[in-house]
């Protein structure tokens, strides 16, 4: 994976790019396109965002982005065997929280071997006055050899929900869709030959009559817009939930989707 990164972060700095730009042009965020040339994929939010954000890169310097994804899913599938185990690691932090409260309770009992024979030869001598205020009884030690329950485990961190879009219709030809998701992403299938402009955040990126069966991909911080001429052979995909056809008709139509936090 890391050669697939720096083959990007090559031919990047070829064209004399940096970060910043790649960024500016892609509306991906920088620390996402870090971790593509560095192959930490595990900072992705997610499998369909990767695929998003390197097709995006690779487009943006010049590459071939189907063969990109197409080298990405050979070396994925090539270096997860199928017969590989992993190995529970809840037993094993269980097993040595064991260990380090029974250290700690044979410890605590040795201490008060030592000290309550002393304890108790003072209260011998010098008895309680009445009416003297005295603290609170202590709990019982623990027994030497006798192990304590382990500790409560914490709660696991709810997992983070599914992206969810939500369509509004505002008339006849425009709709509005509103995508709960961390990250903008809009995939464009087309069925049929048709005519899009696509502004991201306000900046043109696509203006042109596409053939089928080409495939596009769009990010965007907060709002991507569409002119579709003809929405009936375009088929949206907005972050990974399949949508469809904008529309059933042939009648030009605009098209908005806008990114809330999930």
């Amino acid at each position: 994976m890391r050669q697939l990164g720096e083959r990007l972060r090559r031919r990047r700095e070829e064209l004399g790019l940096s970060l910043d730009d790649v960024q500016a042009r892609t509306k991906i965020r920088k620390k996402y396109l870090r971790a593509l040339e560095e192959g930490q994929w595990e900072v992705m939010p997610g499998e369909v965002y990767l695929k998003g954000f390197l097709r995006a890169y690779a487009e943006c310097v010049g590459l071939d982005a189907r063969a990109i994804l197409k080298e990405y899913e050979e070396r994925a599938e090539a270096s997860t065997p199928a017969n590989e185990v992993v190995p529970p690691s809840r037993p094993a932090r269980f097993a040595r929280r064991w260990v380090v409260v029974a250290v700690v309770a044979v410890l605590l009992a040795a201490i008060l071997l030592v000290v309550r024979p002393w304890s108790s030869a003072r209260e011998e001598q010098q008895p309680a006055v009445p009416g003297e205020p005295g603290g609170q009884p202590a709990e019982p030690p623990t027994a030497p050899g006798e192990e304590p329950g382990p500790a409560p485990e914490q709660p696991a961190e709810p997992p983070a929900p599914p992206p969810r879009v939500i369509r509004e219709d505002l008339g006849p030809t425009d709709v509005t869709y509103v995508a709960y998701a961390p990250q903008l992403i809009l995939k464009l299938t087309w069925q049929g030959r048709c005519w899009v402009r696509v502004l991201a955040d306000g900046e043109r990126v696509m203006e042109r009559t596409l053939e089928p069966p080409e495939v596009r991909v769009f990010t965007a911080r907060s709002e991507l817009l569409l002119r579709v001429g003809n929405p009936a052979v375009l088929h949206l995909e907005i972050c990974g939930v399949d949508i469809g056809p904008v529309s059933t008709g042939g009648v030009p139509m605009n098209v908005r989707v806008v990114r809330r936090e999930p």
